[in-house]
């Protein structure tokens, strides 16, 4: 886990679950080898609130989906959360044309800029990858 400073309220468990959503190879945009690089480039980092908790309920054998809500509210008015624009949105949907992988177009994307900016540990960990 990664120290950071989070606001009373905000859970720290739902936070490192949220790293390890946004450092899942699933949710990033460079494992998808069989991609065209045109393609590829479009693509966002996802972060999925749903994939996020059940990690946390697995592990802890039940997590209220609370923590995750409010934490994703939360990223989301910090803008290192939003949603995916129309051209990632379309490079989502021909990335899972092409590859058949999971590649939902309607889940929050990580703004990485903002990310850099907000939690600038949890961003060089992800490009380090």
């Amino acid at each position: 886990m990664i120290d950071r400073h989070l606001p009373a309220g905000i859970d720290d468990v739902a936070f490192a679950y949220f790293e390890r959503e946004v450092r899942n190879s699933s949710a990033d945009p460079r494992v998808l080898r069989h991609v065209p690089e045109h393609v590829r480039a479009r693509l966002p980092f996802r972060a999925r609130r749903h994939e996020a908790w059940a990690w946390a309920r697995d592990d802890f054998k039940g997590y209220p989906t609370e923590s995750f809500t409010e934490l994703w509210t939360w990223l989301r008015s910090l803008g290192v959360l939003r949603s995916p624009t129309s051209d990632e949105r379309a490079a989502m949907a021909e990335a899972r044309e092409l590859t058949g992988a999971d590649v939902p177009t309607g889940s929050d994307v990580v703004d990485v800029d903002r990310l850099r900016e907000m939690f600038p540990a949890v961003h060089e960990e992800l490009m380090r990858q």
